[in-house]
C-alpha cells in the first residue's frame, strides 16, 4: 500500500510538471513578451506621466503594464525581422568589410547598410527592407557610386549618397557642413525645416510614438533630428546658407 501511495504521489507531481512543461511551450511567446517587458521596465528608459491628484493606484498600474506589455511586441517583431533578413544581409556586410579591409571605398554601400538598420530596428517596413538589401547587393560592384557617396549631391545639397531618409542625410550632412565654409550647391535639404512653422512640425511628426497602429518607434529619429538642427544653429560656421531669424529661439522653444 505504501509503496502504491509513493508511486501514485510521483505520478501526481510528474503529470502537473509536465502539464507546466506544455502551458510554457503554449504560451511561450506571451511568456518571453511579459520578461522582455520587465527588463524594459527595470532599464527606467521611460519616464511615468505625473500623477494626477487623487488617481487610484490600479488604474495607473494597468496602464503602465499596457505600456510595457505593447512595447515588449516591438522587440519581438523586430527580432523577427532580423531572423527573416540577416541570412541575406549578413554575407553582403561581411563582403564590404572585406572589401574596406583591402583599401576599397565603400562608403556608399554603408549609407544603404545605416537606412536598412533603421528600417529594420525602427519599423515594420519589410517591402522596403527588402528593396534596400537588393540595392546594398548591387552597390557592391558599382565603384562610381563609392566614390560620389563622399561628395556633396547636387540634387539637393545633402551629403549620405545612397540614403533616401531625410533624417540621415542631414544626419551625415551636419559633420560636412560644420567643415565646409563654401559647399559646391545650393543646401536645398535644409529648407524642409528652415521656419519655426516648419521646424516644429518636422518635430512633431516624429515627438509621438503609436507604435501599437504603426509599429514604427520614433526615438531615433527624433534624437538626431534634434541634435542635428541644434549643431547646425549653434556650432555650425556656415555663411552661405540663410537660417529664419527665429529658428534657433524656435528650437529652444520645443
Amino acid at each position: 500500500m505504501k509503496s502504491n501511495r509513493r508511486l501514485k504521489h510521483w505520478r501526481t507531481i510528474l503529470i502537473a510538471v509536465l502539464l507546466l512543461i506544455l502551458i510554457g511551450f503554449i504560451y511561450r511567446e506571451q511568456l518571453r513578451r511579459v520578461a522582455i517587458a520587465i527588463v524594459i521596465y527595470r532599464g527606467h528608459a521611460f519616464t511615468t506621466p505625473s500623477k494626477i491628484a487623487n488617481e487610484s493606484w490600479e488604474p495607473r498600474f494597468w496602464d503602465k503594464a499596457a505600456f510595457y506589455w505593447d512595447l515588449s511586441a516591438l522587440r519581438v517583431a523586430r527580432e523577427k525581422r532580423l531572423n527573416q533578413f540577416n541570412p541575406s544581409l549578413k554575407p553582403l556586410i561581411k563582403e564590404v568589410n572585406q572589401r574596406q579591409s583591402a583599401g576599397e571605398a565603400m562608403l556608399y554601400s554603408m549609407h544603404i547598410f545605416r537606412e536598412i538598420r533603421w528600417l529594420l530596428n525602427f519599423t515594420p517596413d519589410t517591402a522596403t527592407t527588402r528593396l534596400r538589401i537588393e540595392d546594398l547587393r548591387q552597390s557592391i560592384s558599382e565603384p562610381e557610386a563609392q566614390q560620389l557617396a563622399s561628395a556633396q549631391q547636387s540634387s539637393d545639397g545633402s551629403w549620405g549618397y545612397g540614403i533616401n531618409v531625410w533624417y540621415l542625410k542631414l544626419y551625415y550632412s551636419v559633420d560636412h557642413l560644420e567643415d565646409s565654409l563654401q559647399p559646391q550647391y545650393p543646401l536645398g535639404f535644409l529648407d524642409r525645416i528652415n521656419s519655426p512653422e516648419k521646424l516644429k512640425s518636422r518635430l512633431d511628426s516624429v515627438l509621438y510614438n503609436d507604435f501599437t497602429k504603426t509599429g514604427i518607434f520614433n526615438r531615433e529619429e527624433l534624437d538626431e533630428t534634434f541634435s542635428a538642427i541644434a549643431r547646425l544653429l549653434n556650432e555650425s560656421k556656415l555663411k552661405v546658407y540663410v537660417f529664419h531669424p527665429q529658428l534657433d529661439s524656435a528650437l529652444s522653444d520645443y
